[in-house]
């Protein structure tokens, strides 16, 4: 899968900065089981980095359940995704704003290259379905998303006691 949009900072912020972010050149999606009652999964994000002019300091991954788009395509109003992980802070936020953040360890996030021309990113413990976009951002602003992408993770089993089960089987 291949984004080949152009990334764009807000005419507001006034500045004509382009960034062009190809993003996803591929995903590797592997799913690994963490424990009986779970199975999560991992999807490996890789893209062409922005040129050395426009002075990217960092890529944001955003994800979520829920698509950005409407059945027909078009952006829909007022839309955040769930969650956001900066990649060079480690960190993925959610809530209004993306108020709510927590550090993150290498066993759910893993990036290597971010300064180089092919960075790759490895977003672990993945359940479900869920939808991502990229942006890129410097000191002037952020980009607008790239193309999203859909990712189906294995389905987070219930963690019911094995006596429930007996009780309800009976």
């Amino acid at each position: 899968m291949n984004f080949t949009k152009p990334m764009r900072i807000p005419q507001k912020l006034n500045t004509s900065l382009y960034f062009y972010i190809f993003v996803i050149l591929f995903i590797i999606v592997t799913s690994h089981e963490h424990s009986t009652a779970a199975t999560h999964g991992s999807v490996t994000f890789t893209w062409q980095a922005n040129p050395t002019e426009e002075n990217v300091v960092g890529y944001r991954l955003y994800y979520g359940p829920i698509s950005r788009l409407d059945s027909s395509g078009r952006n829909k109003l007022q839309f955040s995704y769930e969650y956001c992980i900066d990649f060079t802070e480690y960190q993925r936020c959610r809530g209004k704003n993306y108020a709510n953040c927590e550090d993150l360890g290498t066993d759910v996030l893993e990036c290597t290259g971010l300064y180089h021309t092919t960075p790759e990113c490895t977003l672990s413990q993945l359940t479900g379905r869920n939808y991502f976009a990229l942006t890129a951002y410097n000191n002037l602003g952020e980009s607008a998303y790239t193309q999203e992408l859909q990712y189906n993770g294995p389905i987070q089993k219930p963690d019911i006691p094995l006596a429930i089960i007996s009780l309800l089987l009976n």
